[in-house]
């Protein structure tokens, strides 16, 4: 048995010298030497022209073993294209990458950047982004909303941009105005087309009742532009009337739709006391509990969040239990 065991250990030892353990570099350099330049992502994207790309230029600094080294310069330098990019020079993070986003020239065609850190292994590395000019906007999703003044609607504004390809277009920048409305507000008031060439924004409905005209408009072709309706409204007070220990919403049941900024109201017509009390709310959303509830007392509770509120009362629980609010 001692013998089998140290032939066995005498194998495991010759096994890490062989390997040469988990920490030496594999093609003979130095750990926590820089060796290597490598890109890792952000080559060969599509951009709109005098645009940022949407994804950033990315490369790592490695040494032998292929491990990052940090704290390594990469300077970065646009060699065609006419575009420029976010930085001249990054320092590598941690796991040895650096980055910078390349904004791309007026001119349609290929731009072209490098990547140096002088003495590595695949430096200078190479990108090219392809610089495509917008030609189109349209309305994607989220016209002809209606919601409650002084609340976000409930669903983004979203545009699609083409390019000359006709292809969807990343990168675009779309300026969103609802300056032709009751005093909302765009959040965000600019952003940019993702990769499926779609950008979003959300209107915030201000303090009037009012119809809104929402401008979004390709900021470095200011010709294309498309426009969003949406109509705000007061808030309103839906009533759930208490009776005969059953809680009794309008047009029956005992499920209230509200949209945000609206508001339940209890009105108990029992001679019992009865209370209204969540079970369960959605993420962000407070619970509530009215308390008792006498006969011809109210309770009043206004949402702050969309989602889901389950309720009951709790001296019947066992017949006044599983109703709902749904905020939309």
């Amino acid at each position: 048995m001692k013998r089998v065991l140290s032939v066995a250990l005498a194998l495991a030892a010759f096994a890490v010298v062989a390997c040469g353990g988990d920490d030496e570099p594999t093609n003979g350099g130095q750990p926590g030497v820089p060796a290597n330049l490598v890109v890792v992502s952000g080559n060969g994207q599509k951009v709109a022209t005098s645009s940022e790309t949407v994804s950033p230029l990315a490369v790592k600094v490695t040494d032998g073993g292929g491990s990052g080294v940090r704290n390594i310069e990469v300077t970065w330098e646009v060699t065609s294209g006419g575009g420029s990019v976010s930085a001249a020079a990054s320092v590598t993070d941690t796991y040895g990458n650096a980055e910078v986003y390349l904004t791309s020239g007026s001119d349609e065609g290929e731009n072209t950047v490098t990547a140096t850190v002088e003495g590595l292994t695949g430096s200078p590395a190479t990108f090219t982004a392809n610089g495509i000019a917008p030609a189109s906007i349209s309305i994607q999703a989220g016209n002809d909303q209606m919601g409650r003044t002084n609340n976000p609607l409930a669903e983004p504004l979203e545009v699609k941009v083409l390019g000359t390809d006709n292809l969807p277009l990343p990168g675009a920048v779309i300026g969103w105005d609802a300056s032709q409305g009751g005093g909302g507000a765009m959040v965000p008031a600019e952003s940019q087309t993702d990769n499926l060439g779609v950008a979003s924004s959300v209107l915030a409905l201000g303090n009037f009742p009012v119809g809104y005209t929402i401008v979004a408009t390709v900021k470095t072709s200011t010709s294309l532009t498309t426009s969003f309706n949406a109509q705000a409204t007061p808030p309103q007070t839906v009533e759930v009337t208490i009776q005969n220990n059953t809680f009794i919403a309008p047009g029956g049941g005992d499920d209230v739709t509200i949209l945000l900024g609206d508001a339940v109201r209890w009105l108990n017509r029992d001679a019992g006391v009865h209370t209204a009390t969540s079970t369960s709310e959605p993420e962000d959303g407070l619970s509530f509990d009215s308390g008792d509830i006498v006969q011809n007392g109210t309770f009043t509770f206004t949402a702050t969040v969309r989602g889901r509120w389950v309720y009951h009362c709790l001296y019947h629980q066992q017949t006044m239990t599983g109703a709902q609010i749904f905020v939309e």
